[in-house]
């Protein structure tokens, strides 16, 4: 049931995307990326585990995003979307199972528009558990699987074509639930040139034209799911930190439709999860290249992490001439 709601999902929100001829201007001249929907793929290599001896894991990423409804009024607009990520565990040398992990969110977006600056902000309630529960969430649904996570950005302009910025976000980017403080400046020295400064994902973003576009990024990209153990008959949290490197080339190949291919380095990573023994195992793991590839339709941003995000950049920030793709 939950496989065919997804899928219906990605359906209307790829073909409201691509009936979308270009990006529409909303509340102070922003880009709207909504009807839109992202799409993408990411593999980690195999790298061995502080413990057990020898053992080792290799990751894979899959997302689908959307964003559905926008309802827009003077200086602000409301957005609804959702936000679904699918991770899978493959161990060798461990005493269990290898893992398949589902987070699935509907967030809820506010972008506010004044004359000194912008606020974007999201609150995302959702799940956050292991495939047998996420399968049959109407009758093994538990107040454990449930996820909330939320940002708010502020960007004050202190010049033409820089911003302050300022917000909080609360989420699992660190492993475990918790709020940090997001700070630093957005500077835009030209329309083809977006430098973030700001803890804790800075990027650089630098484009070609208005076809072509590079972002290099490093942002936290852990997680936490609740898993239902069958076998065992018990619970536990799975726990997993990390950051990530990474290097994005997008190219547009038709007015809306946008692909992204991507390279990076994940590092501080650790596992944290309970092997089929009922053993608890908290074990680091090595360093390790990544790869993937996405598709994004209707102008939304790149997604990035393994929840939720704003945009990187806005336009409130940018300097006038020829915009870039969206980061």
């Amino acid at each position: 049931m939950t496989r065919r709601l997804l899928c219906a999902a990605a359906a209307v929100a790829i073909g409201i995307g691509l009936t979308t001829p270009g990006m529409a201007t909303g509340a102070g001249g922003a880009e709207h990326d909504c009807p839109s929907a992202a799409a993408g793929y990411t593999r980690l290599a195999a790298v061995g585990l502080s413990a057990p001896p020898g053992a080792e894991v290799a990751t894979k990423d899959s997302r689908l995003a959307a964003c559905f409804l926008a309802f827009d009024g003077s200086g602000h607009r409301w957005t609804l979307g959702m936000d679904y990520l699918y991770t899978r565990h493959e161990y060798t040398g461990v005493a269990g199972r290898d893992r398949d992990l589902h987070r699935l969110q509907l967030p809820i977006g506010l972008s506010l528009d004044a004359g000194h600056g912008r606020l974007d902000a999201f609150v995302a309630p959702g799940v956050a558990t292991s495939s047998n529960v996420f399968k049959d969430l109407g009758s093994r649904y538990s107040g454990d699987d449930f996820l909330l996570t939320g940002r708010i950005e502020a960007r004050i302009h202190s010049s033409p074509g820089s911003a302050w910025l300022i917000g909080l976000a609360h989420d699992r980017s660190f492993g475990e639930s918790r709020s940090w403080p997001v700070a630093g400046i957005e500077y835009h020295p030209t329309a083809s040139v977006g430098l973030r400064l700001a803890w804790p994902d800075p990027a650089l973003s630098l484009a070609r034209s208005d076809r072509q576009s590079l972002l290099v990024e490093v942002f936290p990209a852990g997680q936490r799911w609740h898993v239902v153990s069958d076998e065992l008959g018990e619970r536990f949290d799975y726990r997993m930190e990390a950051w990530r490197a990474r290097a994005t080339w997008s190219i547009r190949i038709a007015a809306s439709v946008v692909i992204d291919v991507s390279v990076g380095w994940e590092f501080g990573r650790e596992h944290g999860f309970t092997d089929d023994t009922g053993r608890r195992i908290e074990t680091g793991a090595e360093d390790g290249a990544l790869v993937g590839i996405g598709l994004r339709v209707g102008g939304g941003p790149l997604p990035r992490g393994r929840g939720p995000t704003l945009p990187r950049f806005t336009l409130s920030t940018a300097m006038s001439g020829e915009s870039s793709l969206r980061p």
